[in-house]
């Protein structure tokens, strides 16, 4: 379904600060598959832009740092990044092989959702930075 207002409009990126921008990096690119398409700055404040396929891409920032965090409960936190993938269970496995730390297995999900039921294969792991990234498929 198109945007009732403009023609064109779509999710560009997501930007995530990074502990560790090797990690990272290797997590996204070597884990994920993304596709590096440029990068800036110097340590310790690099940035790059990954092209996650055929839409959308994640920036990544060197300099984050670590502390409390508010519960996922918050008004307005982000709660995690879902990506679709064509294997859900091959991604998984190398975002894990790639310092991913596995949070829930590959599974099927039938979400009894309206108007119409919602049929998928998820898994989810955390990011080398402790993000949440949902890896799924539409069944």
């Amino acid at each position: 379904m198109a945007n009732s207002i403009f023609q064109i409009c779509r999710l560009d990126h997501i930007a995530i600060r990074t502990l560790d921008w090797e990690k990272s990096l290797d997590f996204y690119v070597n884990g994920l598959g993304m596709r590096q398409q440029n990068e800036w700055g110097e340590a310790p404040e690099r940035a790059a832009m990954l092209e996650l396929g055929t839409d959308g891409r994640i920036e990544l920032f060197e300099g984050g740092t670590t502390g409390e965090k508010p519960p996922l409960s918050q008004v307005g936190e982000w709660v995690h990044l879902a990506i679709n993938f064509d294997d859900v269970d091959l991604a998984f496995e190398r975002a894990c092989a790639h310092g991913g730390t596995p949070a829930n297995p590959p599974k099927d999900l039938d979400v009894p959702a309206r108007p119409e039921p919602m049929n998928v294969r998820l898994a989810f792991v955390q990011g080398p930075s402790g993000e949440v990234i949902e890896i799924c498929k539409n069944r």
